[in-house]
């Protein structure tokens, strides 16, 4: 998973709000996603891979669990079909 390059799917909004960012999908599907978890798909540009994000934001967060919770919001954000992976 690490080399893979994620990119926000067309037709998702997004908007910043207290308790972290509310996304809808293309779908009209509303989410919220905390601060931590923001943070992350803040980092989605379509050009750094899921390893760089993780590498860039890694220092902030505990390592042992870092790794495995990354993973899993991206594949989350895929299976909701917020996001698809190059």
């Amino acid at each position: 998973m690490e080399n893979l390059i994620p990119t926000k799917k067309n037709g998702v909004r997004e908007r910043k709000e207290k308790f972290g960012k509310l996304l809808v999908s293309p779908t009209g599907y509303f989410y919220t996603i905390n601060p931590d978890a923001e943070r992350l798909w803040n980092q989605i540009d379509g050009k750094k891979s899921v390893g760089v994000i993780m590498k860039t934001l890694s220092g902030e967060y505990d390592k042992s669990s870092f790794k495995n919770s990354t993973y899993e919001f991206f594949k989350i954000c895929e299976l909701l079909e917020l996001v698809a992976f190059l």
